[in-house]
């Protein structure tokens, strides 16, 4: 990769409406990525007013107007940076990400692919790492350029052109990404596109299990899941629970200690 890209030139975006549980986690998010990247700034889009501005740099006012996948879509390229980073609000940096901006010296676009999940499992199960030709846009990176002038113009359109009922039917600012991507649009529009890893760059819960015990957890910097959106209490329980599988281990740990020495 070329030199990195300067830090006043590239920077984060996260847009926020609605309901208030949305605002904590992406405060949540925003901090973790700062523990991080402490010189790269964050702008917030968001309808809530009198923001406590500690982890952001700039934070916008727009108007909660239409479906939030739609307002994603028509603020994204609104972003105040040359090379942007979208994150959804309930991402979690885990180690250092700046390398991903040096993607865009040769590329316009990147993004990670969905994985493959069998979701009538409770847990859902990952079937497969990678969906092919499926991709998660709670992770985006992309610049300034003509290719992304005319792709995302083209992205907001789709997406605008369907109905709050259709959009709360399961449509929404991804499939409206992906049906473009499948259409080769994105060759039209001459937009360089690469594909980050999904282990490295926006890992789904299903896939935790999977990387711990293929032994590749050491690799990744940004998980896709935290539980700041869950109720109160529901937090609370999931941790007293893994308190108490936490100390069963060391009782079990300690017995079988025992038991050893006692022989």
């Amino acid at each position: 990769m070329n030199k990195s890209i300067n830090n006043k030139d590239r920077g984060v975006v996260y847009f926020v409406t609605g309901e208030a549980r949305y605002l904590k986690e992406c405060i949540f998010s925003a901090k973790s990525f700062k523990k991080y990247c402490p010189d790269i700034p964050i702008t917030l889009f968001t309808d809530k007013k009198n923001i406590n501005k500690s982890c952001f740099d700039e934070v916008v006012l727009i108007e909660n107007d239409v479906n939030p996948f739609k307002n994603k879509v028509k603020y994204l390229y609104c972003s105040p940076y040359e090379y942007t980073l979208f994150l959804d609000s309930d991402t979690q940096v885990i180690k250092p990400i700046e390398e991903l901006f040096d993607y865009l010296h040769e590329n316009d676009l990147a993004i990670a692919n969905m994985c493959e999940i069998d979701r009538t499992c409770k847990p859902a199960k990952l079937i497969n790492y990678i969906r092919y030709d499926y991709y998660n846009t709670g992770v985006i990176l992309y610049k300034k350029s003509t290719a992304n002038d005319k792709f995302f113009e083209k992205w907001l359109e789709y997406t605008m052109s369907y109905s709050e009922e259709m959009i709360s039917d399961g449509i929404n600012d991804q499939s409206m990404f992906i049906r473009l991507i499948q259409e080769d649009y994105h060759k039209e529009c001459n937009l360089k596109l690469i594909i980050l890893s999904n282990k490295i760059y926006n890992v789904r819960p299903p896939m935790i299990q999977p990387l711990k015990q293929d032994g590749e957890m050491k690799n990744v910097k940004i998980l896709h899941y935290h539980d700041q959106h869950l109720h109160p209490i529901i937090r609370e329980s999931i941790k007293i629970w893994t308190s108490l599988k936490n100390d069963l281990r060391k009782g079990a740990l300690l017995r079988r200690l025992v038991t050893t020495l006692t022989n």
